[in-house]
């Protein structure tokens, strides 16, 4: 079994104020994350990786991308029509009291920028920062979806769409996982796992749609 991923693409134009964003709040995309959308579109077909069902968190920026995908897919002419299933363990973190803003104002207004930096370079939870999910909860999610998936889909390919919060933590069903310094996703970007014989390995990570 292959299993696509892709985070969402951007939600802030050029100019915006970047914030953090998680469950809390509920982004469309920018015109530039529609574009790495039929960016990821080409980059699929381009591949053979074409997939035969696609799940996606519940948020617009999530649900978005996925329509822009296989819109981008079927309009090619490809795929046999290709279902998007929503599901609510693919939901990004909910950051709490980070979620709006800057990551200058959490190191400097919260005084959290030795957890802000285990976070982002290294994938460690800030148990302490407030967050309103959970990394038990995360972990529970993931193991959950993908056992899931490999059951009910057996030997088909799969696209997975989500915000980084949560991608963060597939790798970690893997043993290769152990050797990236940070699973972290940029917008519009890919990864490759494969199930087989109840093994997950993964075989690429955090791939521009350009390089796959």
């Amino acid at each position: 079994m292959q299993i696509v991923f892709s985070r969402h693409g951007n939600t802030f134009a050029p100019g915006d104020r970047v914030v953090w964003v998680g469950a809390e709040t509920d982004l469309p995309l920018v015109a530039s994350g529609v574009a790495q959308a039929e960016a990821a579109a080409r980059a699929l077909v381009r591949a053979d990786l074409i997939p035969e069902i696609v799940y996606c968190g519940p948020l617009r920026r999530t649900r978005g991308y996925a329509e822009i995908v296989v819109a981008k897919i079927l309009g090619a002419g490809l795929g046999g029509g290709i279902e998007i299933r929503v599901d609510p363990r693919l939901n990004e973190v909910r950051y709490g009291p980070w979620a709006g803003l800057t990551s200058q104002e959490i190191e400097e207004n919260l005084g959290q920028g030795r957890q802000l930096a285990a976070w982002s370079q290294a994938d460690i939870w800030p148990h302490d920062a407030g967050w309103l999910t959970t990394e038990a909860e995360v972990l529970a999610n993931v193991t959950d979806f993908a056992a899931d998936i490999v059951q009910r889909h057996g030997d088909s390919r799969v696209l997975v769409i989500s915000s980084n919060g949560t991608l963060r933590y597939f790798p970690r069903l893997a043993p290769e996982s152990l050797t990236l310094p940070s699973s972290q996703m940029k917008t519009g970007y890919l990864g490759l796992m494969t199930h087989k014989d109840g093994t997950y390995r993964l075989d690429r990570w955090n791939i521009g749609p350009e390089t796959l």
